[in-house]
């Protein structure tokens, strides 16, 4: 039987009985395989949001901090500088090692990764943020 909420009635479907254990198994099964997808999904969505925001970061190292050129005349002082401040905002995974890779990640790949990639997540930031 199923319920038609419009109608406010109860239908009768011979062909469905949603009382049989068969039936609540397989409903099972659809909700946990529908469930374990969204989870991988969101995980997919996650990784990628990070990925822009290091090369974010590189992006801005390299174009603000260094001017684009490849090294910036004052070494890491600026990255060790950030780092720290990073660090104490957001504990690990900013240390001045991190923060060169995300530099070099930059520099590997500014022009393989498409703009419209990236340029959401930055859009969304204060201008302050992007150097401009």
């Amino acid at each position: 039987m199923l319920l038609n909420i419009k109608e406010k009635k109860v239908i009768r479907n011979e062909k469905t009985d949603i009382s049989t254990d068969e039936y609540i198994e397989k409903l099972c099964f659809d909700v946990a395989d529908l469930i374990e997808h969204a989870r991988n999904l969101a995980v997919q969505q996650v990784n990628i949001v990070q990925l822009l925001t290091y090369y974010s970061i590189g992006k801005w190292i390299v174009e603000v901090q260094q001017k684009g050129e490849s090294r910036a005349r004052y070494g890491g002082r600026v990255i060790k500088k950030l780092s720290d401040k990073l660090q104490r905002k957001f504990g690990r995974g900013f240390s001045k090692s991190n923060l060169e890779y995300f530099r070099k990640f930059y520099l590997m790949y500014e022009n393989r990764i498409a703009k419209q990639c990236f340029s959401n997540l930055l859009l969304k930031k204060p201008r302050h943020c992007l150097g401009n």
